[in-house]
């Protein structure tokens, strides 16, 4: 069953592919703010260090009240030069997060979420909604078109770790935990663009694609992620250094065909809602 954040996509094993509402400001698929004719960029937000841009993402995501995302995602099957053979699964989400609280670290805390997607897979096309209130402890899904009903089975599990506040938070602690900061094969490294900053690794890790496939579920085979080639970019708003952008690209192998997923995250809005218009009327 799919639900918050959590798509299943089977291929010859279990696909997990965990969607996160993450981005603030709309950026292109260049890394070109859509907005810039607007947005000003504080001359005091340019030529910063690492341990201050890492300071100030923390005080940004602090702030943050709402969240609406979009998530695209294209799983195929691909031969040994890592060229397309077969689409396996095509994922459109659109998702919303209303936050309340914080946690002990600071970090908001979900209250409402509300996720539609839209997945092929074998050329059948199929789109789910689903929405949980954690105050009322109630959740909802909608997979016939009919309108979102009360769940009421014994298999939901909600699940809060794969949204913007922790992908923020997992992405922070790439940058202090000591056995990611000392790995030999690497870890994120920062570079300034003019609008912003941008965080990125390219290789194999399996320490470090483990700590964050626990948001992106991408990884196929996970007795094997440090065999995983992954190319992650992280984008930082200049403006607010809220999280505008999270482009992956992951070749793996499992069961003796390899795959390669390539998704991209990018925000709609955030702190401008106050309520989920698609849950109105629900109790």
């Amino acid at each position: 069953m799919k639900k918050n954040k959590v798509l299943a996509v089977f291929l010859s094993t279990l696909l997990m592919i965990s969607t996160t509402a993450c981005a603030s400001t709309q950026v292109d698929s260049q890394g070109n703010n859509n907005k810039a004719a607007v947005q000003t960029i504080p001359k005091a937000n340019n030529n910063l260090s690492e341990k201050q841009v890492l300071e100030k993402i923390k005080q940004s995501v602090e702030k943050v009240s709402s969240v609406t995302a979009k998530y695209d995602i294209r799983v195929s099957e691909v031969d040994n030069n890592n060229k397309e053979k077969t689409q396996v699964a095509k994922i459109d989400l659109l998702s919303k997060i209303i936050y309340s609280g914080k946690d002990k670290n600071n970090f908001p805390q979900v209250q409402q979420m509300y996720d539609e997607s839209t997945s092929t897979m074998k050329g059948k096309t199929e789109t789910t909604k689903s929405y949980v209130n954690l105050k009322t402890n109630k959740a909802y899904y909608d997979d016939n078109g009919k309108g979102l009903k009360e769940y009421k089975g014994t298999q939901l599990k909600t699940e809060t770790e794969s949204n913007y506040s922790k992908v923020v938070e997992m992405l922070l602690f790439t940058k202090t935990a000591p056995h990611l900061i000392s790995n030999k094969n690497g870890n994120l490294t920062m570079t300034e663009n003019k609008e912003t900053y941008d965080f990125t690794f390219k290789g194999k890790n399996g320490d470090l694609f483990y700590a964050l496939d626990g948001l992106f579920g991408i990884g196929i085979n996970i007795q094997k992620l440090e065999d995983v080639e992954v190319d992650l970019t992280y984008k930082i708003s200049k403006k607010d250094f809220s999280l505008v952008e999270v482009t992956h690209k992951a070749v793996q192998t499992s069961d003796n065909k390899k795959y390669s997923s390539i998704g991209k995250f990018t925000v709609t809005s955030i702190n401008d809602i106050k309520e989920i218009k698609e849950a109105e009327g629900l109790k």
